[in-house]
Formats: C-alpha cells, structure tokens, sequence
C-alpha cells in the first residue's frame, strides 16, 4: 500500500515537473516574441518620425516644433511605446487570459457563485475605464508642462555663450523654475488620482472575494454544493479577479503610451505645404536641351556645359 503511495506520489511529481518546464518554455517564448514586436515596432517608428522630420519645410520648425521636442519624441516617447508594446501589452494578455480561465473553472465548479460575481464585474470595469479617463487628462497636462520647460533648457544649454554674454543665467532659471511649478499642481493632481483610482480597484476586488465567500458559505450550509466545490469555485473566481484587476491597473500605462504615440504620429503623418517627397507636380520632358555657364569668374575663368536631365544638381564651391 504504501509503495504504491510512493508511485503515484512521483508519477504526479513527474507530471508537475513537466508542467513547470512547459511553462517555463511558454514565458520564455511569450516575453521573446513580445519583446521582438517592440523592438522592431520601435526601429520603424524611429525610421518614419526621422523621414517625417526632413520632410518638413523650414516653417515647421520656427513655428510649430523645437529640436529638444524632436529630441524627445524620437528617444523619449518612442521608448515609451516600445515599453507599451512588449513589456504592458504582454502583460495585459497574460492577465486577461487568467480573468478568462478562472471564471471558466469557477463556472464548472458553481455557477450560481460565480454567476453571482460576475454581476460585480462591470463595477470593477467601470472604475478602470473611470480611472483611465482621468488619468489621460491629467497626464496630458504634466506632458505638456514638462516639455515647456524642458524646452527652456534645452534652448540655454544650446546658445550657452550667448546666455553668459548677456548675463542671463539668472533669468533662464528663474523662468525654467517657473514652468517647473506649474507642473507641481498637476503632478499632485496626478498622484492623488492614481492611488486613488489603484485603492478603488482592489476595494472592488476584495469585496467581490468577500462576497464570493459569504454566498459559498450559504450554498454549503444548504448542501447545494461541497466543500471542495466551493473552495476551486473561489480560488477560480479569485484568480479571476486578481487577472482584471491587474488588467485593468495597465489602463494607466496604456494612457502615457497613447500620448506618446499621438505626439509621435502627429509629425509622422503631418504633409508639409512644400513637399519634397511628392510625387505630384510637373516634370520637364527628356528633350534636348543644355545648361551653359559663361565668363563665370570664381577663381579663374570656366565655362561649363552641362546637358541637363529631369533632375539636375549643381553645387558651386568657392
């Protein structure tokens, strides 16, 4: 008896240990290919914003954009969507999968539970979808107020000697500090919705737990289901609603990643008035037809003759 104990202990060892090694296979290739999509999603975005970006006319640049914002949409905000894409994207799926599954054996188990806490769960999306909302427009505003600044910095740092000639150190730090504290009362705004909307989300979760706990009691006390039951029935349900509510915890990376790709995208899909790339517009035709240069003096006297094409260059060196 006892020996046969040992060989059911080991053979279950054994189907544990495969278990954990397919598993550790799954994460490897799980977190891999993620990790894949967002590098290579992150070059091509770099690639295009860059194209955009020579694309553009001079107006582009005085009026609309400075070099520390394409600085930092082409490290900044491009990394953030990359994290986005491959680490809280993978995440998201793994987490929305494990919602999936443990009310799919919470449902096998007690369906009368699990039905029961199911009718909870749109509170606990509607506090995410809230919470995203919030946190977007609140972000938006921290984003912009620090890219003020920032740009501030960036403009001294680059005309350094000219500061230091003027004897303006003083006034740059002064107006850097101030767009600084026009972000305090944002960042604090920030702060307080965050902790405020992740404490909402749990307060949610651990009382559609407690509530799973007190009608399985219920249920069990009327002997409609077991013991057992009640308890894969629960932790079905809890693993469930750990997985939405840490889904839902992502909406917050979700939103910066967002108004980082707005910001990206903007230029990338911006066409200027004059547009180098275009295709459209008229063309000279192949017929004959020269290019000639006389009594030019630069250095000594040239004459050049140059049959000219669809597309002709010259540059003159002096």
């Amino acid at each position: 008896m006892q020996r046969t104990r040992n060989l059911v202990d080991i053979t279950y060892l054994h189907h544990l240990l495969k278990f954990n090694f397919a598993r550790w296979l799954r994460a490897h290739w799980q977190i891999s290919c993620w990790r894949l999509v967002g590098e290579r999603s992150a070059h091509r975005i770099r690639t295009a914003y860059l194209r955009s970006v020579l694309r553009q006319d001079v107006t582009f640049f005085d009026t609309e954009i400075s070099t520390s914002e394409i600085m930092h949409g082409i490290s900044n905000n491009v990394a953030q969507i990359q994290e986005v894409i491959w680490e809280k994207m993978a995440h998201f799926v793994h987490h929305l999968c494990t919602f999936i599954c443990g009310y799919i054996v919470g449902f096998k188990e007690s369906w009368k539970v699990s039905l029961v806490i199911l009718g909870v769960t749109p509170v606990t999306m509607f506090c995410g979808i809230a919470y995203k909302a919030v946190y977007v427009g609140l972000a938006t505003k921290e984003v912009n107020s620090y890219k003020k600044a920032g740009g501030i910095a960036e403009q001294a740092i680059s005309s350094i000697r000219t500061v230091f000639s003027f004897v303006a150190e003083q006034k740059v730090a002064d107006r850097y500090d101030t767009l600084l504290q026009e972000s305090i009362p944002v960042g604090k705004k920030l702060g307080f919705a965050k902790g405020i909307g992740i404490g909402v989300i749990y307060l949610v979760t651990y009382s559609t737990w407690a509530l799973a706990f007190w009608y399985g009691s219920i249920l069990i006390s009327k002997h409609e289901i077991s013991g057992g039951k009640a308890i894969a029935c629960f932790f079905g349900v809890n693993v469930g609603g750990r997985g939405l509510a840490l889904t839902l915890s992502y909406f917050a990376q979700f939103a910066q990643g967002t108004i980082a790709a707005s910001r990206v995208f903007e230029v990338i899909e911006r066409i200027p008035s004059i547009d180098p790339y275009s295709p459209m517009g008229r063309r000279l035709s192949n017929g004959p037809g020269k290019v000639e240069f006389k009594n030019v003096f630069l250095i000594h006297l040239i004459m050049l003759l140059h049959p000219y094409t669809t597309t002709t260059s010259l540059t003159l060196i002096y």
